[in-house]
């Protein structure tokens, strides 16, 4: 069994891509770290976050991850250089579902300020909001149709079609 140290918080999620043998580890302080599993050793400490992190999501192969805090702040990351690639801003409270879709150059979010946002993936361009009377709680985006399918709080089931722009 092998430890790494290195947080001061617990941690909340962790991410594991195994085509990098890259370990994320987010932690309730905000610390999100980028670990070598094969050689047990700190990558680099990703800098974005000063909150809670409860989604870390790899976004392809090649090493871009999303990490969203419980403030709303959603960043897209490149595990491999620690570069921050781009910032999505426009949630007021913490994130509860994000689908990235390489494919369409898209990224949807949802969260507890009652709000389906969409961004463009590589910049973080906002391109749409779909606003609800109650807090979203599982979203579905088809890729085929672009159609977005949200269930919220109340019960209730919305979509929408959304043009994505490569």
């Amino acid at each position: 069994l092998h430890k790494l140290p290195g947080h001061s918080a617990s941690i909340d999620t962790l991410l594991l891509v195994d085509s990098l043998s890259r370990l994320v580890s987010a932690a309730h302080d905000g610390s999100v770290k980028v670990w070598d599993i094969v050689e047990g050793q700190l990558l680099f400490d990703l800098d974005g976050h000063s909150t809670w992190i409860p989604h870390l999501l790899t976004v392809d192969e090649d090493g871009r991850i999303i990490t969203a805090d419980g403030s709303g702040n959603i960043v897209l990351w490149d595990i491999n250089s620690g570069e921050k690639l781009a910032s999505y801003e426009g949630h007021s409270g913490s994130i509860s579902r994000l689908i990235p879709r390489v494919d369409l150059n898209g990224l949807v979010s949802a969260g507890s300020d009652k709000s389906v946002r969409v961004w463009r993936l590589d910049s973080g361009e906002y391109l749409a909001r779909i606003q609800l009377d109650r807090r979203p709680v599982s979203l579905v985006f088809s890729g085929h149709e672009n159609y977005i399918v949200v269930s919220d709080a109340g019960g209730a089931v919305h979509f929408s079609r959304m043009l994505i722009v490569h």
